[in-house]
């Protein structure tokens, strides 16, 4: 497989293929990926679930959203026990910096953080004991402080996974 140059993908066609109404466009690359997600190069990893993250989950379209957070995790499942440490280090981003993006966007990630749990090793689960405190500060916003109910689902969805690891810390 050659590496995925998602530029030139967003440019085919017409300008606004991801944004505009070419929906076939905008969930063929997730529906691919998802499909073939065991060939892709870990350059191209990085790449993908910024891009299934940032772009796909924050999609008009709700199938093209779904879509991505699919894909996304079919390439945690098939990647993740080689490349689990990198694959926590993009997604933590988006949990520090959760003011920067879109809530579907850190939705998505905390989700799929929550996928990558299963094969972190113990230095990866060491990683993870800031972001678990980041995902309750998130928790505990106020609605006047940017609290978003989507985020907050997310969360308490994945306590529970993330928590086995912080015994002491969920007491």
């Amino acid at each position: 497989m050659k590496q995925l140059n998602l530029e030139a993908l967003k440019k085919t066609g017409d300008d606004n293929n991801f944004e505009g109404n070419k929906r076939f466009n905008r969930i063929a690359l997730p529906q691919i990926i998802e499909r073939t997600s065991q060939f892709v190069p870990h350059s191209s990893v990085q790449k993908l679930l910024d891009f299934f993250i940032v772009i796909g989950s924050a999609d008009t379209d709700p199938a093209v959203s779904e879509t991505s957070l699919a894909a996304a995790d079919a390439l945690i499942h098939s990647r993740g026990s080689d490349y689990a440490g990198k694959m926590l280090q993009i997604l933590e981003r988006f949990i520090e910096n959760a003011h920067e993006f879109k809530e579907e966007s850190v939705n998505h990630a905390i989700v799929l953080i929550g996928t990558l749990s299963n094969y972190l090793d113990k230095n990866g689960q060491k990683k993870l004991i800031q972001t678990f405190e980041k995902m309750l500060q998130l928790l505990a916003r106020s609605k006047a402080n940017g609290a978003s109910e989507l985020v907050n689902r997310a969360i308490c969805k994945v306590i529970p996974l993330l928590s086995r690891f912080f015994e002491e810390r969920t007491k």
